[in-house]
């Protein structure tokens, strides 16, 4: 069974048992990444692992940008 990535405006598919899509899993932090996978295989559905998905996904969020809106803040001060 798959479901809809938690990221805001994507609408790539994940497994039920991942944080993210591909695309954004691979976005990630490699340290953050590699925090969900040693909690996932050690202390799966446990406080802390929930925390590190909540903060994936806000991170992944707050990096989300709508489509055609750059990366750079074109309205700066001259």
């Amino acid at each position: 069974m798959s479901n809809v990535c938690p990221v805001e405006r994507c609408d790539n598919r994940k497994q039920e048992n991942q944080v993210a899509c591909a695309h954004h899993w691979y976005k990630l932090p490699s340290e953050l990444r590699a925090r969900i996978w040693r909690l996932f295989r050690n202390e799966r559905g446990s406080a802390a692992h929930l925390q590190a998905i909540r903060e994936s996904i806000q991170l992944l969020n707050l990096r989300a940008k709508p489509k055609g809106e750059s990366d750079v803040d074109d309205h700066r001060d001259a």
